[in-house]
């Protein structure tokens, strides 16, 4: 039998090392304790322990490690960094770094009292370093994106500097998605409410990825600017986003009317219904929003590398009139009050890597215009140039090649019947006649390329799909890429080279998937998509890796959008075309 886990109280010693003080906070999972190393001259330190409840429950167990692994993996000033992680009398604990600071939701709160807004320019340095802190989350590379899944103004922290700066901490990866998809049960919400993303709320946990955490994101940046995180009286956020969406848009200016339209956009592009649709990741995200910030201020203050940090927030704040934007001009109170603000500074490791943080960094270093050095700008001109001379070739060469007839340009033979095929399709005209099918199958490309796995599928397909003669959904469609693409393999579309038919929904060579699409309406769009695709872990039935030709995909107009409900490789132009000795063309 194993032994009982121990009580934890105040004097408690984890581990013979660690002296538990106050109890700090408890979650569904865990308790906080704020602690005493006995090694590291008793400094301070957060000592996460599992509830003894769950101790017996192993998915918890996993889940309550890969916590320490996860933050272990994430070095950066605006994350909560873990210490130690280990056993102790059957209990599992966690150390942290200890936070001596007060959580943003007292700070709003102390806002909220004094019926003041904060300032834009104070929005600015704190949201700048939340999604910095995301930003690097999103960008673990093994097991993949860290998804927080559960921001709220609880999990962030607000810490002094010893200058005087507020550096934003985020805590609690309790439930963090960690890498493509986890242990969570499809149909099981987890999260805040009222932070959370259409994602979450409806338990569609194949489609959480980065840009659930923006959708998130985009409701805090909204409730720093306005102080209230409600859409309405009723609804949340995720609310609107799923059953009005054409208003939310219009819902956002009257909340804060000096607050610039640019960044409403921002805000709005955060909370679109489908994470395809949203920010890529808290990287892109805050590249936006710094972008709003210095076309308004007219300054550099979040441009400084390495680290960005706030401006130093007064806690409580104590609003004064000179210290406010004014409301005939907010752009001149802003700057005014930002020169009055000391500029703010964060010392960096030197040790640590400069692409751990991702694009959005270098691209912002890129553009800085701190170093007036001569010679950089010499060489970004060289530099340029060669680009373009480079784009120029690649053109040529691409116009040469589709200039030369397509027998010289490929080595598929087509057969007879593949040519009558391409000519019938070829009645209603291109693919990009037709702008709506254009820009569905343009965002479904890019969503199979955002990650490995490809995210957020559920939004483009039907909820059952017949693909390679098989029923399946968008989940299992996902797990395939996943294995396709951790494989090697490789997948591109030629959408100019493409085209498109009506088919009755009657025909027999519709799939049943196809006739049985909810609230569809209309006849089935098909259309032959030009692929080029590569698969080392290609079905025995096909047997070759590379498959060139047609594509065939089937759509039916829902009450939602266009929505696939069929696809498969053509037997015909593509398969057979490029692969002849497969078991399937044997059988034609």
């Amino acid at each position: 039998m194993p032994a009982a886990p121990a009580v934890p109280r105040a004097g408690t010693i984890i581990d013979q090392r660690y002296v538990l003080g106050s109890l700090l906070g408890e979650g569904s999972f865990g308790a906080v304790w704020r602690a005493q190393d006995q090694r590291l001259s008793s400094r301070p330190v957060a000592v996460k322990l599992l509830k003894s409840e769950f101790l017996e429950h192993e998915a918890t167990v996993r889940r309550f490690d890969a916590e320490a692994d996860a933050l272990a993996q994430i070095s950066h000033p605006n994350i909560v960094g873990v210490l130690d992680r280990g056993a102790w009398k059957s209990q599992r604990y966690i150390v942290m770094e200890f936070v001596e600071g007060r959580g943003l939701s007292g700070w709003l709160a102390d806002h909220r009292r004094q019926g003041e807004r904060p300032p834009l320019a104070t929005v600015f340095a704190l949201f700048d370093q939340l999604c910095a802190g995301l930003e690097a989350a999103h960008a673990v590379r093994t097991p993949g994106p860290i998804v927080h899944r559960d921001l709220k103004p609880d999990n962030i922290l607000l810490r002094s500097s010893a200058r005087g700066e507020i550096i934003v901490k985020v805590v609690d990866f309790g439930i963090a998605q960690l890498g493509r998809r986890t242990a969570t049960r499809s149909g099981v919400a987890m999260g805040t409410p009222l932070y959370m993303a259409p994602e979450q709320a409806f338990g569609h946990s194949g489609s959480i990825g980065p840009w659930t955490d923006v959708f998130t994101l985009g409701v805090l940046l909204i409730e720093l600017l306005t102080l209230d995180a409600q859409a309405t009286e009723d609804d949340a956020w995720w609310v609107v986003a799923v059953r009005r969406p054409r208003e939310l848009r219009g819902m956002l200016p009257p909340r804060r009317p000096d607050v610039p339209d640019a960044l409403w956009d921002v805000v709005a592009q955060c909370l679109q219904t489908e994470g395809v649709d949203r920010f890529v990741d808290a990287g892109a995200l805050r590249v936006a929003v710094r972008d709003v910030a210095a076309g308004l201020l007219g300054v550099g203050v979040l441009s400084r590398p390495p680290w960005p940090a706030a401006s130093p927030v007064p806690s409580p704040p104590t609003p004064t009139p000179a210290s406010m934007p004014s409301p005939s001009s907010p752009m001149a109170g802003l700057a005014a009050a930002l020169e009055r603000s000391p500029t703010p500074v964060l010392e960096r490791d030197p040790t640590e890597r400069d692409d751990a943080v991702g694009v959005a960094h270098a691209a912002t270093q890129l553009a800085s215009a701190d170093d007036p050095s001569p010679r950089w700008g010499r060489l970004f001109a060289l530099v340029s140039l060669v680009a373009i001379l480079l784009a120029g070739a690649i053109v040529s060469l691409l116009i040469w090649r589709d200039a030369r007839p397509a027998a010289s340009r490929s080595p598929l033979t087509i057969t007879p019947a593949a040519a009558t095929v391409s000519q019938r399709s070829a009645l209603p005209g291109p693919v990009g006649n037709d702008p709506d099918l254009m820009n569905l199958l343009r965002r479904w490309d890019s969503a199979m390329r955002l990650q490995p796995g490809a995210p957020g599928l559920d939004g483009f397909y039907a909820p059952r799909v017949s693909w390679h003669a098989q029923a399946t959904d968008a989940a299992d469609i996902a797990t395939q890429l996943e294995r396709a693409v951790s494989s090697g393999g490789t997948n591109t579309f030629d959408w100019a080279r493409s085209t498109w038919e009506p088919e009755a929904p009657t025909s027999g060579d519709v799939p049943a998937a196809c006739r049985a699409v909810p609230g569809a309406t209309g006849n089935v769009v098909k259309v032959r998509a030009w692929n080029d695709e590569f698969r080392p872990d290609r079905h025995a039935s096909i047997g070759c890796q590379h498959l060139e030709g047609r594509y065939l995909l089937r759509l039916r107009h829902t009450p939602g959008g266009l929505r696939i409900c069929h696809e498969t490789w053509s037997v015909a132009e593509g398969i057979c075309a490029s692969c002849p000795t497969a078991s399937v063309c044997a059988r034609r």
